[in-house]
């Protein structure tokens, strides 16, 4: 079962492609837990400020369904005050230089379907997965690396190879600039490439290697509000982990279903994760309780965000090739 997900997304591929050809599967390179600022090729650009523009509500559900291609991660540039999509645009594998971010305003209007755009010269982007903002850096996972570009203007920043990786999945980064991500370690055959891993990124471009596996797929990743990573995994576990200051996952809240995609904190410290098996967005209370707070009809979305402003949770339906903007209170 744990190799549903992925296979649904390949036949989907198949039947809604663009023309792209499936490349080679990736090769892994030697293992390394550092990786120097010197194959950082970028500059850090000036502090900015999050925009002032006025906070526009949405009270009743929106789904986009023009613009995406297999799109896995959504996430809220505050900077921009505009939402982003991470749009696959072909296999999960492929080293097809065709992947995409979008951009949404918040009113769930299309603002620019190729905001950033892998077919273009100056930008190399496969297959985009998680996302993350820090120091007004955008933090995009692709294959076995972290691609940069600025959060405002999108202008390519350099690339973070994360040797030893195979399929980077998730992207999350703590309020002092720390970005993390995860390594789901499978192949094309959705066999295990023994590099399931969580990697740490320092503001400098240093990568470390925060955690091994021996099994399981870790996926999706979030920020408690004092600093702790969360952990889910897309295999057979119903739990959701917490890395520990000694380099271990422990268990921190367990939910009623396993094949994990998404995961958010909630500001009441509620956990938000998409499950695969049953194609929902699970709720899980800090007391243990759990409720359904979206029902999927084409499986579950990918890498779920949210707009913490707003309250709006924010959808990538890759099965579908839309994205949908679900306010919490509905």
């Amino acid at each position: 079962m744990a190799q549903i997900y992925l296979l649904m997304l390949l036949i989907c591929v198949s039947l809604t492609s663009c023309g792209s050809t499936v490349a080679p599967t990736a090769t892994v390179v030697p293992s390394a837990t550092s990786v120097s600022q010197a194959e950082v090729t970028a500059t850090v650009a000036p502090t900015l400020e999050p925009t002032t523009a006025p906070i526009v509500t949405i009270t009743a559900p929106i789904t986009l369904s023009e613009g995406f291609a297999q799109p896995e991660g959504m996430l809220h540039n505050q900077l921009s005050d505009l939402y982003l999509v991470s749009n696959i645009n072909g296999t999960p594998f492929g080293r097809d230089d065709n992947g995409y971010i979008s951009q949404i305003n918040p009113d769930g209007t299309l603002k620019q379907a190729k905001w950033i755009d892998g077919a273009t010269a100056e930008v190399e982007l496969n297959a985009p997965k998680g996302m993350a903002i820090a120091n007004d850096t955008l933090y995009v996972s692709d294959l076995d690396s972290v691609r940069l570009f600025d959060a405002v203007s999108g202008e390519v920043k350099g690339t973070i190879a994360i040797s030893g990786s195979s399929f980077l999945n998730d992207v999350v980064a703590r309020d002092d600039g720390t970005v993390f991500v995860s390594d789901m370690g499978i192949n094309e055959a959705f066999g295990s490439t023994g590099t399931a891993a969580i990697y740490q990124i320092d503001p400098a471009g240093n990568v470390s290697l925060a955690v091994k596996l021996a099994n399981g797929n870790p996926n999706g990743l979030a920020i408690t509000a004092d600093g702790r990573l969360l952990v889910c995994r897309y295999d057979t576990t119903e739990e959701i982990f917490e890395l520990t200051a000694d380099g271990t996952l422990q268990t921190y809240r367990k939910a009623s279903a396993s094949q994990h995609d998404g995961l958010v904190v909630l500001a009441d410290q509620s956990l938000l994760v998409s499950v695969w098996r049953t194609g929902n967005i699970h709720q899980l209370m800090a007391d243990g309780s759990e409720s359904i707070m979206y029902y999927g009809t084409t499986g579950a979305p990918a890498d779920i965000n949210v707009d913490h402003q707003r309250g709006v949770v924010l959808m990538p339906l890759i099965m579908t090739n839309q994205v949908a903007l679900w306010p919490l209170a509905n």
